[in-house]
C-alpha cells in the first residue's frame, strides 16, 4: 500500500479530512450533551451517568474493534461503522430521556470504538514504512483539533504546540518534550485552584491546550510506529482503550465533584494523575521506546 514515499500522498490526506470531521463532530457533542441533557430535565450525577455510558461500551467493544481491523478489510469494516456512527447524532434528539439515552451513549460508543481505531490503524497503512512515526505525529493531531473545536481556550495552544514541537518530535527528542508538557499540564490543573477571572480560564485553555497538543500525538506515535503492520489495529485499539476509561471516569466524578467539592477544586486533583503518568513514563516507558528504537 506504500506505493509513495511521502507523508502526505493521497490517501494519507484523505484520511486526514476524513478523521478530523468525525472527531470534530465527536468531541463537540461532549459539552453540548450535559446542556442538552439539563433541558430535558436532567442534572447532577445523572449527567455524569449518560457521559460515562459511552466510555463503558468503548472499553467492552475495543477488543472486537482489533479483532474486525486485524482479521477483515480495514476500510470496509471503517465505512460500515462510520455510517453507524452518524447515525447516534440524530438519536438524541428522538429519544430525550434518560433511560434512553444512556442507550445512545452506549451503542455511540460500541460503534465509535472501531472508527477511532481504524483511522489511526489505515494512516499506518498507508505511509512509507519509514515515515510511519512522523506521519502518525502528524496525523494525531487531527485529534488534537477535533477536541478543541469548540473552545479556542484549547486550539490555541494546540496548534503553538504542534507548530513549535514538529521538528523536536521528528528528531526523536521525546523524553525533553514529555516532561515539560507533563510539567505544564500539572500546573496548569493546580492553577485552577486560584481560578478567579476569565483571563485566567482562557489562560488555563491554552496551557492546557499547549501540554495536551504536544502528549498526544507523540503518544500515538509511539504505538504506531513500534507495532508491526499486522498487529496495528489491537495496538491501537488497546491504546485508546485509555482514552475510553479516562472519559468515563472523568465525567463520572466531574458530575459527582460539581455537586460535592466544586469543579475548580475537582480540576485541580487531575494534577495526580498527570504526575502518576510521569512516574509510569520514567520508570518503564522511555526506556522501552528506546530499545526498541535501537533495534
Amino acid at each position: 500500500m506504500n506505493s509513495t514515499e511521502k507523508i502526505w500522498n493521497r490517501r494519507f490526506i484523505l484520511l486526514f479530512i476524513t478523521n478530523l470531521l468525525v472527531l470534530a463532530a465527536f468531541y463537540a457533542s461532549i459539552p453540548i450533551i450535559p446542556i442538552y441533557c439539563q433541558e430535558i430535565g436532567i442534572t447532577g450525577s445523572r449527567v455524569g451517568i449518560v457521559l460515562t455510558a459511552m466510555s463503558v461500551a468503548t472499553i467492552l467493544f475495543r477488543p472486537v474493534a482489533g479483532y474486525l481491523l486485524d482479521n477483515f478489510n480495514r476500510y470496509r469494516v471503517y465505512l460500515v461503522f462510520l455510517a453507524l456512527f452518524c447515525l447516534s447524532f440524530p438519536a438524541f434528539l428522538a429519544f430525550p430521556l434518560f433511560g434512553a439515552l444512556i442507550v445512545v451513549r452506549l451503542y455511540m460508543g460500541a460503534v465509535y470504538s472501531v472508527c477511532g481505531s481504524a483511522t489511526m490503524t489505515l494512516a499506518g497503512d498507508v505511509l512509507p514504512a519509514a515515515k510511519i512515526t512522523e506521519g502518525i505525529s502528524r496525523f494525531a493531531f487531527t485529534v488534537s483539533i477535533g477536541m478543541a473545536v469548540g473552545p479556542y481556550f484549547l486550539v490555541a495552544g494546540m496548534l503553538v504546540s504542534k507548530l513549535s514541537t514538529q521538528k523536536a518530535i521528528d528528531a526523536g527528542r521525546h523524553r525533553m518534550l514529555v516532561y515539560i508538557s507533563l510539567a505544564v499540564l500539572i500546573l496548569t490543573m493546580l492553577s485552577y485552584l486560584f481560578l478567579n477571572s476569565g483571563i485566567h480560564l482562557l489562560a488555563a485553555g491554552f496551557f492546557f491546550g499547549l501540554g495536551y497538543g504536544i502528549l498526544q500525538p507523540l503518544f500515538q506515535a509511539f504505538v504506531t510506529g513500534t507495532t508491526p503492520a499486522p498487529q496495528r489495529g489491537v495496538a491501537n485499539a488497546a491504546y485508546m482503550l485509555s482514552y475510553d476509561v479516562d472519559i468515563g471516569i472523568g465525567s463520572l466524578l466531574m458530575g459527582f465533584m460539581q455537586e460535592s467539592i466544586g469543579l475548580p477544586l475537582g480540576f485541580a486533583l487531575t494534577a495526580i494523575a498527570y504526575a502518576a503518568g510521569g512516574v509510569v513514563y520514567l520508570s518503564y516507558v522511555d526506556g522501552y521506546y528506546r530499545r526498541l528504537r535501537q533495534k
